[in-house]
C-alpha cells in the first residue's frame, strides 16, 4: 500500500508541474471569464430560453452564493447573459431566471472554436496511440470530476476563495 501512495504522490507532482504549461495558454483563450462562467453560457445556450437559477446551481453543483455573486454578475455586466425575476418559469419574484444573449452566443462560439483549435494542435504533437491514451484518461478524469465528493471539495475551495 505504501508503494501505491508513493506512486500517486509522484504522479501528482508530475501533473502539477505539467499543469501550468497547458492550463495557462488554455486559460488565456477564455479571457476574463472562468471555466464556470463558460459552462454557465453552455448550459444556458443548450436550454435555449429562460432557465431557473436554482437549476443552474444544481447543474454546476455550486452554492447559490457563488453563482449569484461570482458567476452571473460579470456575464450580465458584459451583456452575455440576461437575468430577471419577472418572467416565467419563475414562480415568484424571489426566484431568478437567466438566459444567454445573442452576444453571449457569439462569444461562446468563439471560445469553443478557439478551444477546439488549441486541443487539436496539442493532439497533433503526439502519436495516435498516445492520443488514444490521453482521450481515455480525460474521459476517466471527467467521470471522476462529476462525483459528489469532488463537487463538494470544489465547492469548499471556491467558498474559501470568496
Amino acid at each position: 500500500m505504501a508503494d501505491e501512495s508513493v506512486i500517486i504522490d509522484k504522479f501528482a507532482e508530475e501533473i502539477l508541474s505539467f499543469f501550468p504549461r497547458i492550463y495557462y495558454p488554455f486559460r488565456r483563450l477564455l479571457g476574463e471569464y472562468s471555466e464556470f462562467q463558460i459552462t454557465t453560457l453552455q448550459i444556458l445556450e443548450l436550454h435555449g430560453d429562460w432557465f431557473l437559477r436554482k437549476q443552474l446551481y444544481e447543474e454546476l453543483k455550486l452554492s447559490s452564493q457563488i453563482i449569484s455573486k461570482k458567476i452571473i454578475p460579470p456575464l450580465v455586466k458584459n451583456n452575455l447573459v440576461e437575468s430577471t425575476r419577472d418572467v416565467p418559469p419563475s414562480p415568484n419574484k424571489r426566484v431568478a431566471v437567466d438566459r444567454i444573449t445573442p452576444r453571449g452566443k457569439k462569444f461562446l462560439e468563439k471560445v469553443t472554436r478557439s478551444r477546439k483549435e488549441f486541443i487539436k494542435g496539442l493532439l497533433k504533437l503526439t502519436t495516435k496511440e498516445n492520443r488514444e491514451i490521453i482521450i481515455f484518461l480525460l474521459r476517466k478524469a471527467n467521470e471522476l470530476a462529476s462525483s459528489p465528493e469532488i463537487s463538494a471539495m470544489l465547492n469548499r475551495v471556491l467558498t474559501k476563495i470568496e
